[in-house]
């Protein structure tokens, strides 16, 4: 059990991104599982419900540029390019439980994104939805090119280490700066003032009212604050501001 937290303090003890990918690669397979992604969804709570809803991923809320994957590239491409997001019936189910997922209990019957993943040499996996204090929603999964349902003893042995890997990996990612991985330059009170109204649905021109400013002058301070986020639109400007709690709706 020393050795096991050992391992556990070198994912939280990383100091880059290629560190602590490496780290977590050789504790998944430790576990018998040679496949995993990890990826933070930008959310403020909305995400969640938005999902539950209208069951897919609103644009802003899909996951952040910087995942962990040791995922076949040919089964990413594939379900980026299918969209299977929004059919994924353990990104559903991660939106309502923090308990682990089991990937063959987590639909009824055949589905098509367990069908095509088996095609790319992920047969069989568990998925841990990790949901922060504030919001924060990421989801950490480990498979493997074999059934679990022919070793369900093993998947069980090791479930509760996955899930301190998860917590782990989820906790090192925030410190090196994660979920977005961006190095974000300080925004300005105008800048917040008019994302906070942004988040509020107002336009360019109403928030220019409230703060007694002219609407080009609106628009300046949402460009510069779209900028220094990285962000390719308001919406996405305002997910990202609220997922790291530089403004607060």
């Amino acid at each position: 059990m020393k050795h096991d937290l050992y391992l556990f303090e070198n994912l939280l003890t990383a100091t880059s991104r290629e560190e602590l990918h490496n780290g977590v690669v050789k504790l998944a397979g430790e576990f018998g599982f040679p496949s995993l992604f990890f990826s933070p969804l930008v959310d403020s709570g909305g995400a969640k419900k938005f999902f539950r809803d209208h069951g897919q991923i609103a644009p802003e809320h899909l996951p952040a540029r910087n995942i962990y994957t040791t995922y076949p590239e040919s089964w990413l491409v594939r379900y980026q390019q299918a969209e299977h997001i929004h059919r994924d019936p353990v990104v559903r189910q991660a939106t309502q439980t923090t308990l682990p997922i089991y990937w063959d209990r987590s639909s009824q019957g055949r589905n098509v994104v367990f069908d095509e993943a088996r095609e790319h040499g992920l047969a069989e996996g568990i998925t841990i939805p990790i949901h922060g204090a504030n919001g924060e929603w990421s989801l950490f999964s480990v498979a493997s090119d074999s059934s679990l349902r022919h070793d369900r003893s093993h998947a069980s042995a090791f479930v509760g280490q996955i899930q301190l890997s998860a917590f782990y990996m989820s906790e090192a990612a925030r410190r090196l700066g994660e979920p977005t991985g961006l190095a974000i330059r300080a925004l300005t009170k105008r800048e917040k003032e008019c994302l906070l109204w942004a988040a509020q649905g107002k336009t360019s021109w109403e928030i220019g009212n409230i703060l007694s400013i002219s609407e080009p002058t609106v628009v300046f301070h949402l460009t510069n604050a779209k900028n220094k986020l990285q962000a390719t639109n308001r919406r996405q400007a305002v997910a990202k501001a609220i997922s790291l709690r530089l403004i607060q709706p």
